[in-house]
């Protein structure tokens, strides 16, 4: 470890305990000396998905307490909103209706080229018919169509044929499929987070809010050890850990599990 670069980082906001997900997938929890004095800085307007939350999704997807192998995608016709809001009503509607069926998920948003947001679920379903197919993609037109938005935008003359079209699209077999890679959502979570244009917010949308989302029991709940930086850093060291070339201690820490036990830190000295 670098300490010139991490000493300020120690002295100010030293490690206090791991949260250990399984999987070998620690996040590194920090607890501040004293309270910083002043007014957080308000949140601009949100231009892309930051490196922070891009990094916490990765790590969500990487402590999953289930593969999630059935990814649905919640395409919007010719006309689409413009606004965060009405995005995340879409996706809290979806959300609901899954917690109401048990069914654990992961979303995310993109936008394509258009310009149109465009919503990726990952979901652990136990079957997956073709009633459910056509179900899901039902529900979704109904809720797109009946949209305030919607009704505004698309002219009266061209209303059927527009819904005719989404619903085309939305029932198709390839939008809710089956995962079959061995590592499921990681791996669309991975293809996902290397997509830097999908990720920019368009010009002319509004308030965009969060990038992405899942259910709670999604990851189980850590097991926290208590801890400090010397420890954990002698640990990254004695296993020969890539996070040991870093400036400090990352916020996340993947894969350690496969270097050393899991249930407690390798003690310096």
């Amino acid at each position: 470890m670098d300490v010139s670069k991490s000493s300020i980082l120690r002295q100010v906001y030293p490690i206090a305990r791991l949260a250990d997900y399984g999987s070998g997938n620690y996040e590194v929890i920090r607890e501040a000396k004293q309270k910083l004095q002043g007014r957080r800085p308000t949140r601009g307007n949100v231009k892309m998905l930051s490196k922070k939350s891009l990094l916490r999704l990765i790590f969500t997807a990487q402590s999953l307490d289930d593969d999630l192998r059935v990814m649905w995608t919640q395409t919007y016709s010719g006309h689409f909103p413009t606004t965060g809001q009405v995005v995340k009503e879409d996706v809290n509607a979806t959300a609901q209706r899954f917690r109401r069926y048990g069914v654990k998920y992961l979303w995310f948003l993109e936008f394509q080229k258009r310009g149109a947001p465009h919503l990726h679920w990952l979901l652990k379903m136990d079957e997956l018919s073709p009633k459910t197919r056509v179900g899901l993609g039902l529900w979704w037109v109904s809720r797109i169509a009946n949209s305030k938005w919607f009704l505004d935008k698309c002219p009266t003359e061209k209303y059927v044929g527009e819904v005719l079209k989404l619903a085309k699209f939305n029932c198709h077999d390839k939008v809710v499929e089956i995962i079959t890679h061995e590592v499921g959502a990681r791996n669309y979570v991975a293809k996902y987070a290397s997509k830097e244009r999908q990720k920019k917010v368009p010009k002319g949308f509004r308030e965009v809010g969060r990038f992405w989302g899942a259910s709670r029991d999604v990851v189980t709940a850590p097991h926290y050890i208590d801890t400090d930086d010397d420890e954990v850093e002698q640990w990254l060291v004695n296993n020969d850990h890539p996070a040991i070339q870093l400036p400090h201690v990352p916020k996340f820490l993947f894969h350690v599990g496969t270097l050393t036990r899991k249930d407690a830190l390798v003690r310096a000295g």
